[in-house]
């Protein structure tokens, strides 16, 4: 659920702002989506503004559905040179990738442009105030935001109007910075597609549980150096993720961002990195690492335990198949309290299997039982156990132990 509630609330974050755009009908047409730190205010001196980019990209895909966040229609961000040069993991559908106007007008930057149009991205232009229809991007963007304070008479406006909408005809032309009745009222007459401003809406703080879009930096810095090498597998790309429950949840957000006709559901970070493809996490792993954000406590070896510990169990005593479904049963487990929410709400974001889904919420089927012997073991309450049913699959109170003793190892947690 998005919030617009004041700043400084002590359970959630300002995940962004965001302001509306509307049509010449009236009608909703997107929202630019802006950094905020968290105090509610906006870029600074010391802000960098890629690291700023890649931050409001992670939260608006990642943190919510992004369909949820733009109100299913399109999400406009600001991308400054370096992000450009950068790539982008996310789908489309919604993204439309503002080109900041402050990006130079260079060969290679136009380029980049017909790269991301040649992948489907809707391109505009941003803070549009020159006199003439000059700028080396015209041609190439969808939609041109033209700065209205810049023009200081009707005739200029309407001179630029003419020479944009003559030079590119099928870019949209989006006013910003309208103010007043009469500023939207001349931008009407003017030929104006979209409209935004404090005369129409102003920014509003979204906050959220920014703990879901939270990730390892040393996870994300790991998988970085590793896509350096020359050849890299997707075991040991796993290897990595499945080391940090958070990562794993960015990893299934972007499946469904990417993925939205999937038919299959996932069983697993492995199916879901083949799913994606190397070059997709690649690029997670770079916004993650360039947005900085952070998760700093001992659950990630506490949830790798329980996780090697169900993967042990179900390897040597049950169906061969579901090794992989049990160790992310038990990285999962302890998702509710990563992210201090509760698990319904985190998996129901989620593309997981309906048996990952019913172990974690239920307990039910093979890998639920897995689960609740691992929790009941972990806490010392034997009784609880279900002994009888595990010696139907040959697991004894000795095996258990090994399986513990060796899950400690595997997730490098010291005995106390």
């Amino acid at each position: 659920m998005l919030a617009s509630t004041p700043p400084g609330s002590p359970s959630h974050n300002i995940l962004y702002a965001r302001q509306p755009i509307f049509d010449r009908e009236g009608q909703l047409h997107g929202f630019e989506f802006l950094f905020r730190h968290t105090d509610g205010k906006g870029l600074s001196d010391g802000t960098d503004a890629h690291q700023a980019t890649c931050t409001v990209l992670l939260n608006a895909f990642l943190d919510t559905s992004i369909e949820h966040a733009c109100d299913d229609t399109r999400a406009y961000i600001n991308f400054t040179e370096e992000t450009l040069e950068s790539e982008v993991p996310f789908d489309t559908r919604h993204l439309v990738i503002e080109v900041l106007e402050d990006v130079p007008q260079t060969e290679a930057m136009v380029e980049r442009l017909k790269y991301y149009k040649g992948l489907g991205h809707t391109l505009a232009l941003d803070d549009y105030a020159l006199k003439d229809a000059n700028h080396a991007f015209v041609p190439l963007v969808d939609i041109i935001k033209v700065d209205f304070p810049a023009y200081d008479d009707d005739m200029a406006l309407l001179r630029v109007v003419t020479a944009l909408k003559r030079r590119n005809p099928r870019a949209k032309l989006l006013a910003e910075k309208v103010e007043t009745q009469k500023d939207f009222e001349l931008c009407r007459l003017a030929g104006f597609d979209f409209f935004q401003g404090y005369f129409l809406a102003r920014p509003t703080l979204i906050e959220g549980k920014h703990r879901l879009v939270q990730g390892t930096a040393a996870s994300s810095l790991e998988l970085l150096a590793l896509f350096q090498e020359s050849d890299v597998h997707a075991t040991e790309v796993a290897r990595i993720i499945q080391q940090d429950p958070v990562l794993s949840v960015r990893l299934l957000k972007l499946v469904n961002s990417a993925h939205h006709q999937r038919s299959t559901e996932i069983a697993s970070i492995k199916q879901a990195i083949i799913l994606l493809g190397l070059e997709r996490i690649r690029q997670l792993a770079c916004l993650m690492a360039l947005a900085q954000l952070n998760v700093s406590s001992a659950l990630p070896k506490l949830a790798l335990t329980r996780a090697f510990f169900c993967q042990s169990l179900a390897a040597a005593h049950f169906a061969e198949g579901i090794s992989d479904s049990a160790f992310t049963v038990g990285l999962f487990s302890y998702l509710d309290a990563f992210f201090k929410t509760p698990l319904t709400h985190i998996l129901d974001a989620l593309p997981l299997h309906a048996d990952i889904t019913r172990a974690l919420t239920h307990h039910e089927g093979t890998l639920g039982l897995l689960l609740e012997t691992t929790r009941y073991y972990e806490n010392g309450q034997w009784s609880s156990i279900r002994w009888t049913t595990l010696l139907d699959h040959g697991i004894t109170p000795d095996l258990i132990h090994r399986a513990y003793m060796q899950a400690l190892e595997s997730a490098k947690v010291p005995l106390l």
